[in-house]
């Protein structure tokens, strides 16, 4: 990014400047500091806080100072918050402070790649969710990547990264797609016309006989040659029939394939991560210290909610710091919060706990 601003600052090309100092903005706050937020709120002062904490600094002075020509007001109050308030020989104004300059050696363009490569796997796989109307609190089984160049397969830190993000159970890495779906190449007509005119139908005919192995190729930026005819990529449209289990997208050539099946126990899961996240929500409301322990008293008659709650109870007071956790024989009206996961209700409250 900062290369990139500098290169397009020094020709006075301010708009795509701007524009990579937004998609760097969207980065910073919807990937690494969500991604983080476990680290600076542990309770723990460990190194990898430190870490967490260091990295943020840095690159937040650094962006300011590369947005400063663009919002010169802005930056100068977070420069004097997060810099002279810290170091007394710091320039006592971001618009006297020096440019940074890009470090490219410390670089990892490996590790670069893949960070992208996951961030895609993971805006495909929120896209299919989306269209499958399946919430990432359910889990799924499986999530299958397919990628001709990607090292994912061996960067388990990364494999976390989406783990989590997706909430699978299972990552499988596969060289193409084609164990996941069936390619089906159908004429683009707005390119074919121009091209061949009133044999444009005769060569419609030849696109949809094609076979995969033909198909495959264009469809990875190759042209080929039927019945004496040369085809190019842009003149096929490039379609993909999964199984109904599947849920399939992709990007380039980069495939991901989501197992949509889903097992009583994936179900109960689903449901407890529900519970968990309404009982969230209350003790935000309630003002509890992110610390604070709790007791959590409840009723449902959902057979659905009852097995869930029965097979992660555990797994649930741990993530709401639940030092009680009791089901009671009938409804209440002390019961004042209450949570519906697919039709069936949870009634609840919580209430902070003493601790000696």
């Amino acid at each position: 990014m900062n290369s990139d601003v500098t290169a397009h600052l020094e020709k006075y090309d301010v708009a795509p400047a701007a524009n990579s100092c937004v998609r760097f903005l969207d980065q910073l706050t919807n990937w690494y500091i969500r991604r983080s937020r476990r680290r600076f709120w542990k309770s723990e002062d460990d190194q990898d806080k430190h870490n967490a904490y260091v990295t943020l600094h840095r690159v937040l002075k650094d962006f300011s100072l590369i947005l400063a020509p663009f919002l010169p007001f802005l930056t100068e109050e977070i420069y004097q918050n997060i810099v002279c308030s810290v170091d007394a020989s710091a320039p006592e104004s971001i618009h006297l402070a020096k440019w940074p300059e890009p470090v490219l050696k410390t670089i990892d363009e490996e590790l670069a790649e893949q960070m992208r490569t996951a961030r895609d796997v993971v805006r495909i796989g929120r896209d299919l969710r989306q269209k499958h109307n399946i919430k990432v609190r359910q889990p799924l089984s499986e999530l299958t990547i397919a990628h001709r160049t990607s090292s994912l397969a061996s960067a388990e830190d990364i494999q976390e990264l989406i783990y989590d993000e997706l909430n699978v159970k299972k990552l499988t890495f596969i060289f193409d797609d084609s164990d996941l779906v069936q390619l089906q190449a159908k004429a683009n007509f707005k390119a074919l016309g121009p091209r061949f005119g009133k044999e444009v139908n005769k060569i419609a005919g030849i696109i949809k006989n094609l076979p995969e192995s033909d198909i495959c190729k264009l469809d990875l930026g190759e042209s080929v040659v039927s019945e004496g005819i040369e085809i190019m990529p842009e003149d096929v449209i490039v379609e993909r029939q999964a199984p109904e289990h599947l849920a399939v997208g992709g990007a380039g050539d980069l495939t991901v394939a989501l197992n949509l099946s889903l097992t009583d126990d994936l179900i109960y899961e689903g449901v407890a991560r529900e519970i968990m996240h309404g009982v969230q929500i209350t003790r935000k409301e309630m003002g509890l210290e992110v610390a604070d322990r709790i007791s959590i008293e409840y009723y449902t008659d959902g057979l659905v909610t009852c097995s869930a709650i029965a097979s992660n109870e555990d797994w649930i007071k741990a993530e709401t710091l639940a030092i009680g956790f009791k089901k009671l024989e009938e409804t209440s009206n002390s019961l004042e919060k209450s949570i519906e996961v697919d039709k069936e209700i949870v009634y609840y409250k919580i209430e902070k706990a003493e601790t000696t």
